[in-house]
């Protein structure tokens, strides 16, 4: 039966799209904190106003995440500067240090930065030898991917998403990736920060390429932030984008069409905004108007995706397949969460199995496809991974959270698996400690 949405939901969401369009009241606290703009809300707020004190501490851990964040990333970028890396740094965190009326404006996640492909290699050495532990994709299955590797620091903040093209990719044509991209470095700007040089993009294409396009040809297909809004109306206020400027742009780098669909959803200069989820045939249409632009998007492309990995893939799950299907089993059998991860957690390591960690992750995600189904939960998934690293000598923990969903729509519940307190890399879910409230461990201590 497909949801649909209660009067106080869509009062919820019409009330925050007024507001962000500068023309309503301002939405309850609760609302502004579960779409992330409370720390937003701190900054726009007089500091006459009532309402404001209630936003501080999210704007102070907002604030203090981002210069953490900061303090890491230094070392780094200083690192590559010095060796003649060029560096294009774009969206969040690019943002939150030069664009946003204060660094704690916003809640950003990982640190994008555009590298050249020729000198991505000497990138990931200097990072690993400064102590970054390194996400790379395992070599056992092909991956055509924008973001060759990620970094983290295991006990830290920060999370660097290097990309070799600007816009996403996943299959082995990407000619449109790599024009926009080399059109994107072309029309960059340098900025000197912090004894560092650096490029960031042209104001256009900090709204066309970083923000719409990202929004549009990315996995979220087509679904909008609540700061999308803001960002935009910000760039184009403060470098005075005029409208025929951004437009040709996008027919520069061909992409009106997806402009335009965005438009339609997004335009603060039109006082319209829609943060609705957009329906399976909404979503179908508009993939379908920007192929010419982009080629294949949304469900078409992950399929095209499985069918080119599935052979490797296949190989590397069947040694997981017992452990997905011990999990199955298992949750089959026991109801209560305690005794379901202790039935699945191994006595002991097999220490002479080792393997490493991405290749672990990456096998079991194929398993729990093939034992599980493509509608496989994601208390199947965490609970395989978190058994299979078990077994191959990684200490990790098994947790799950709760949080409350963006129009008061229930509690939806996640799990997932963490390394010496920190979510897993390859996972791709940094933010999960922020997002949910955490209500079982294990182990625990």
């Amino acid at each position: 039966m497909p949801h649909v949405a209660s009067a106080t939901q869509l009062a919820s969401t019409d009330s925050l799209e007024n507001w962000l369009l500068g023309r309503g009241a301002l939405p309850q606290h609760d609302v502004l904190r579960r779409m992330r703009l409370a720390a937003y809300a701190y900054t726009v707020l007089p500091p006459t106003d009532p309402a404001r004190p209630a936003f501080r501490d999210e704007y102070s851990a907002a604030l203090g995440r981002h210069h953490l964040i900061k303090r890491e990333l230094l070392p780094l970028l200083r690192a590559w500067h010095h060796a003649g890396i060029d560096m294009l740094l774009f969206k969040g965190f690019q943002l939150a240090e030069f664009e946003d009326a204060a660094p704690g404006a916003r809640v950003h996640g990982d640190v994008d930065i555009l590298i050249p492909p020729k000198q991505i290699a000497t990138a990931e050495h200097i990072a690993r030898m400064l102590g970054w532990y390194q996400l790379a994709q395992p070599t056992a299955i092909p991956v055509f991917s924008h973001n060759p590797f990620g970094l983290v620091r295991l006990e830290g903040a920060a999370c660097v998403d290097v990309h070799t093209e600007i816009i996403h990719c996943s299959l082995p044509w990407r000619s449109v990736q790599r024009r926009i991209t080399d059109a994107v470095w072309r029309a960059s700007r340098v900025r000197a920060w912090e004894g560092i040089e650096l490029r960031e993009p042209s104001p256009v294409d900090m709204v066309l390429v970083a923000l719409i396009l990202q929004r549009c040809w990315s996995d979220e297909e087509w679904q909008l932030k609540p700061h999308d809004v803001i960002d935009f109306r910000r760039i184009v206020e403060r470098y005075a984008i005029a409208r025929p400027a951004l437009e040709a742009r996008a027919r520069e780098l061909g992409c009106e069409r997806t402009l335009a669909i965005f438009l339609s959803r997004c335009d603060p200069q039109a006082n319209r905004l829609c943060l609705a989820a957009p329906t399976r045939g909404e979503r179908a249409r508009w993939n379908l108007a920007a192929f010419e632009e982009r080629g294949v998007l949304g469900a078409l492309e992950r399929l095209l995706m499985h069918v080119i990995m599935a052979p490797q893939g296949a190989r590397l799950a069947l040694a997981f397949v017992p452990t997905a299907w011990e999990v199955r089993n298992a949750m089959r059998r026991h109801s209560d969460l305690r005794a379901l991860v202790r039935a699945v957690t191994p006595m002991q390591p097999a220490v002479d199995t080792w393997r490493p960690r991405a290749d672990v992750i990456t096998g079991v995600r194929w398993a729990v496809r093939l034992v599980h189904g493509e509608h496989a939960t994601g208390l199947a998934r965490a609970l395989s991974t978190y058994s299979a690293l078990r077994q191959h000598g990684w200490p990790v923990t098994f947790v799950t959270g709760v949080r409350r969903g963006p129009d008061d729509s229930g509690v939806s519940a996640h799990a997932w698996v963490e390394y010496r307190g920190v979510v897993l890399p390859e996972l791709c879910e940094p933010e999960n400690q922020s997002l949910f409230v955490e209500d079982f461990r294990f182990p625990t201590g």
